[in-house]
């Protein structure tokens, strides 16, 4: 699905966390547009993913403990595939403007 959208211009695709790590999907993306990761600490994830828990199959079973650890462990082997993105920010301290802004210096 994503390689479908070569032939779009100016969009801005949020991928699900784990598309970067398969079919050398990051690589795919680098080279044709600018990615971006949003880099988070585990911690920071898991308050955010706990608002959502009973929304999200994935994560609905766990445990707060359980799934602190699950936030932890993709982290650790995404990050691999998240670091070779073009352009890393800092979630934590962002706001959209913020990242519009970032976006734009950097595409500048």
């Amino acid at each position: 699905m994503v390689r479908s959208l070569s032939r779009k211009r100016q969009a801005i695709v949020a991928v699900g966390g784990g598309l970067p790590c398969f079919h050398e999907n990051m690589e795919w993306m680098n080279a044709n547009g600018l990615t971006v990761y949003l880099e988070a600490s585990a911690a920071f994830l898991f308050h955010r993913l706990l608002k959502e828990k009973k929304s999200r199959p994935l994560i609905s079973h766990l445990s707060d403990i359980e799934l602190m650890i699950y936030i932890t462990e993709t982290l650790a082997a995404r990050r691999l595939f998240y670091e070779r993105a073009k352009f890393v920010v800092n979630a934590e301290n962002c706001t959209p403007v913020k990242l519009s802004a970032a976006i734009r210096k950097k595409i500048e």
